[in-house]
């Protein structure tokens, strides 16, 4: 951090997780997953971005399909792979690819971590058993982890392995970064 030009010993860092989040009616073969706040692209109710003057060390992570019914919904589940019990059986066949996919870190049009397969994600437990585990359905990052900065532009792309077509459902990909964040870091110089 120090040689970012910021003085982190007197930021107030404390453990935070971003939540990102990408609807699927649109897609086709990639998902886009932007970490900033803009005004310009759509928000979930559930999103949690990271603000222009922070920044953010993440050092797990996690992909997760929610059963959502609209945009404003709060009362899905979560899932590491597609539930029966949530999706039909067509949808969760198709949702199959989300987790035979490659998961890009992108920092100004620079892919700085490149396809990591999100088979890693896949865990086969219901979305009752995650519920009384939280955490610990999240992953360690590769490479010791991700620095990412507020003013950056910062995105995660997942490359789907083969067009895709979900035009009559709401569900939304997730994806859940753990770390630390330090507030307002961006303008201390």
């Amino acid at each position: 951090m120090q040689q970012m030009g910021h003085n982190v010993d007197h930021l107030h860092a404390h453990q935070y997780e971003l939540i990102l989040e990408s609807g699927l009616k649109s897609t086709e073969d990639v998902v886009i997953f932007p970490v900033g706040v803009s005004r310009m692209e759509k928000d979930f109710i559930t999103e949690v971005r990271l603000m222009n003057q922070d920044i953010f060390v993440c050092h797990e992570w996690g992909l997760f399909l929610l059963n959502t019914y609209g945009e404003s919904d709060i009362e899905f589940k979560q899932h590491t792979f597609p539930d029966r019990k949530y999706f039909t059986k067509e949808m969760a066949a198709e949702a199959e690819i989300f987790y035979n996919a490659d998961l890009s870190f992108v920092v100004n049009n620079l892919i700085v971590l490149p396809g990591v397969r999100t088979d890693r994600f896949r865990q086969y437990r219901s979305a009752i058993e995650w519920a009384g585990i939280g955490m610990l359905a999240l992953q360690e990052v590769p490479d010791n982890g991700l620095l990412l900065l507020g003013h950056k532009n910062l995105y995660f792309r997942l490359d789907l392995p083969r067009k895709t077509n979900w035009e009559s459902s709401e569900t939304r990909l997730r994806l859940r970064l753990s770390g630390i964040l330090f507030k307002n870091a961006g303008i201390i110089t």
